[in-house]
């Protein structure tokens, strides 16, 4: 099936939702890295953590990283990427639009 598309030689519709979902895979993925190691030190400071809590909290966020990987590797193979892909990106995307809500 796959080697079908690779002969058609042509941007299909397909094409184009596979590159838009995995373009937001891989930025949530980004932002999520890039913002807790970017606010850890503000983080610190606001909620009054000690060094070691820090730490703690760093290691636990990489921690539960690395086990989601294997989970979600793991269902894909059982349930499919694509089911697996979309309740990712829903699973990351409801949070952060709360996040855009007035305090």
């Amino acid at each position: 099936m796959s080697g079908e598309y690779l002969e058609i030689g042509r941007v299909t519709r397909f094409h184009l939702k596979l590159l838009i979902m995995l373009m937001l895979g891989w930025s949530f993925d980004s932002m999520n890295s890039g913002l807790v190691s970017f606010l850890l030190k503000q983080i610190v400071r606001e909620w009054g953590l000690s060094p070691e809590i820090a730490g703690f909290m760093l290691s636990s966020w990489l921690v539960g990283m690395l086990v989601g990987a294997f989970v979600m590797g793991s269902l894909g193979d059982i349930l499919g990427h694509k089911a697996i892909m979309i309740t990712s990106l829903i699973a990351f995307s409801l949070p952060a639009a709360y996040a855009l809500l007035p305090v």
